[in-house]
């Protein structure tokens, strides 16, 4: 197998999990807009409000800056078991590069978050 031939099969992984992660996206919108309607619907507003808290605080928002890290899990590790059941190596090797990028971005982006949202601590005042 030629360099250049296993490079663009290492990129094709690479896109692959991008178009995945467009996916999941689009998933978790959907869901997160099912959720919103039925607390719209739901008549009872005690339970509700709860719910409702719960969805939309800040604990809410760190899960889902958090999520991508954790949800790509569910998906990438099977297409990683098929793509081996293919012997397609190459596609495999873009994948996990693909998801460590990933992973590396979005502990960057926690860090970042939670570095501006937390009141800092100051320590003998």
């Amino acid at each position: 197998m030629s360099g250049s031939n296993e490079w663009q099969k290492i990129l094709r992984g690479i896109l692959l999990l991008i178009a995945l992660h467009g996916i999941a996206f689009v998933i978790a919108v959907a869901i997160g807009l099912l959720i919103y309607a039925l607390i719209t619907i739901v008549p009872s507003r005690s339970d509700t409000q709860a719910l409702f808290i719960l969805l939309n605080g800040y604990t809410s928002l760190a899960f889902m800056v958090i999520g991508i890290g954790i949800s790509q899990m569910f998906y990438v590790i099977p297409v990683i078991f098929v793509l081996l059941l293919d012997r397609r190596y190459a596609t495999i090797k873009g994948i996990i590069i693909g998801a460590v990028l990933t992973l590396l971005f979005n502990i960057a982006g926690v860090t970042l978050f939670f570095s501006w949202t937390l009141p800092s601590l100051q320590v003998g005042r």
